[in-house]
């Protein structure tokens, strides 16, 4: 069954807890988004860094591709700042005329 993702972020503040433990609430001093896709408008992808797929030893590097295409997984190839994958939500679009 698909599920439906959402973020809701009260106003300029952020919740978290500490090594400890122990909640706090920080000011960002800048006001948060609210968003919510629901189930069957998105497709969730897998984005791999493109050195993970190029250089170095190229034939393990394309057995990773293949891999990937044979488990029917999503994904696109990109440069990444961090890391060397990362899941999105990626929201359908109809194109417009």
């Amino acid at each position: 069954p698909a599920t439906a993702l959402s973020l809701t972020q009260p106003r300029g503040h952020i919740s978290e807890s500490d090594p400890t433990g122990k909640s706090q609430t920080l000011e960002t001093g800048r006001t948060a988004m609210g968003w919510n896709l629901p189930p069957g408008s998105y497709d969730i992808v897998l984005c791999v860094d493109f050195i993970e797929t190029t250089g170095g030893s190229s034939g393990r590097k394309q057995e990773l591709v293949k891999e990937l295409q044979r488990n029917g997984v999503t994904f696109d190839i990109r440069k990444l700042n961090v890391g060397d994958f990362l899941w999105v939500a990626r929201e359908k679009v109809t194109p417009l005329p």
